[in-house]
């Protein structure tokens, strides 16, 4: 699937709310401990956020739509790219 049209709306569209965050903490917990993660499809870096604030891990994300990798939050804010 094509994310360039939903790019400049993605994060509207996909709110992180409380069911979001459970199920980024049980695919963590599975992870186990972690120096250094990659986060691949990152659109616009929001669980590489979570990721590093909760592993305290470095995490690097990569995306293949340019449009999501242009989005503010996931190049500068997030560190995707």
């Amino acid at each position: 699937m094509d994310f360039a049209a939903l790019a400049g709306g993605y994060d509207e569209l996909r709110p992180a709310g409380e069911s979001w965050r459970e199920l980024a903490e049980v695919e963590l917990a599975d992870l186990g401990p972690a120096a250094r993660l990659l986060d691949v499809g990152c659109g616009t870096g929001r669980f590489a956020v979570f990721a590093a604030e909760r592993l305290g891990a470095r995490v690097w994300g990569v995306d293949p739509s340019p449009e999501m990798l242009a989005r503010e939050s996931a190049r500068e804010t997030h560190g995707c790219g």
